[in-house]
């Protein structure tokens, strides 16, 4: 299945709109392990550190921060971590913190009794109940009003959890992950947000790191995504031309993942044949082209090759040694040359 990354960017809606059936459905989001950034980012070798990361995040079961631009895939590090982490089995419940009027953020973060106001005649589950046992994922942390801030860290220090006109409180066995694309220090350090609650929530800290800082891996991840929309456009087996590549490379990517996608998507309907060009992709190849020099060329074609034939040898560097042509030895020397990774697969022959 293709990965959704329309998800990252979801906003909650007003009170009669709201998932509320999905919260009392046991309080339980679909939790597709195929749309897991870890997976995607194993499969292609690309981004180990982040890889690392998560792994690491998983083991704990502390309160984590994730932060990245818009688009980098902050909601899908968050499954991935539940995923992998003994909560796995629980809920995992995702909550966007921004452009929802206070009133209707309290009532879905921490739920609604029953007689609380006038003309209030239902009794709203919390995202924070529905949670329990799971994962409770808070997008845009940083627009959470001054109030709830102060109510969330009260729950994180005891979890416990008081619905608005509750007099006694509930305890709820949950952990939460906060996300954020506006630097949380700068709204520290202006009074915008709560310096303790800050301090609670970046126990650990993850940063996904943009695009256009590792774009000599982006034709790795759109073959991937390529892979994963195939089979929704069975018209033969597609690949990227070479100026496919070289424009994703040089791309700046202010959309990240998530406009990665999108364009993947466009193109797999736009392509006449068998190849994916640049133009399919609405990608210029002479807006973004700087003349480089035989050395730039070399590395850049030198780096490419390695990467695929490592990808095709799951790893593997006497088999991708010997399908290049050179010695182990020699291949090391690339790779630490042209500041490749070796990609997670087969460690035999390593």
């Amino acid at each position: 299945m293709p990965l959704n990354m329309d998800e990252l960017n979801s906003t909650v809606k007003r009170a009669s709109h709201i998932s509320e059936p999905q919260i009392k459905a046991n309080g339980r989001i679909p939790t597709p392990g195929e749309h897991s950034l870890d997976k995607m980012l194993r499969s292609t070798g690309c981004l180990r550190d982040v890889c690392d990361a998560i792994s690491t995040a998983a083991a704990f079961d502390s309160s984590l921060l994730i932060t990245g631009e818009t688009g980098t895939g902050k909601e899908l590090a968050a499954r991935a971590i539940h995923e992998q982490s003994p909560r796995k089995l629980g809920p995992f419940i995702a909550l966007n913190c921004s452009g929802v009027p206070e009133i209707l953020l309290e009532r879905e973060l921490f739920g609604h009794e029953r007689g609380a106001d006038v003309g209030e005649s239902t009794r709203l589950r919390s995202r924070v109940e529905a949670a329990s046992g799971g994962t409770l994922f808070l997008n845009e942390i940083a627009e959470l009003p001054a109030t709830l801030q102060s109510k969330l860290f009260q729950f994180l220090r005891g979890q416990r959890t008081k619905r608005v006109g509750q007099q006694q409180s509930m305890e709820s066995d949950t952990r939460v992950i906060a996300a954020a694309t506006s630097n949380l220090h700068t709204a520290v350090h202006s009074g915008r947000f709560l310096s303790d609650l800050y301090n609670q929530l970046a126990v650990m800290v993850l940063r996904l790191p943009p695009l256009n800082e590792r774009r000599e891996e982006v034709p790795v991840l759109a073959n991937f995504i390529l892979c994963r929309l195939t089979p929704e456009f069975p018209r033969g087996k597609l690949r990227l031309a070479p100026d496919a590549i070289f424009a994703l490379q040089r791309h700046q990517w202010p959309g990240n993942l998530r406009e990665l996608e999108n364009r993947m998507r466009r193109a797999v309907l736009m392509a006449e044949d068998t190849s994916i060009t640049a133009a399919d992709l609405e990608l210029s190849v002479v807006d973004t082209l700087e003349v480089p020099t035989l050395k730039q060329a070399r590395e850049r074609v030198e780096r490419e090759l390695i990467h695929q034939a490592l990808l095709q040898n799951r790893g593997n560097i006497i088999r991708t040694a010997s399908v290049l042509g050179i010695s182990r030895p020699t291949l090391y020397d690339l790779m630490r040359k042209l500041g490749i990774r070796k990609c997670n697969g087969d460690a035999n022959g390593a």
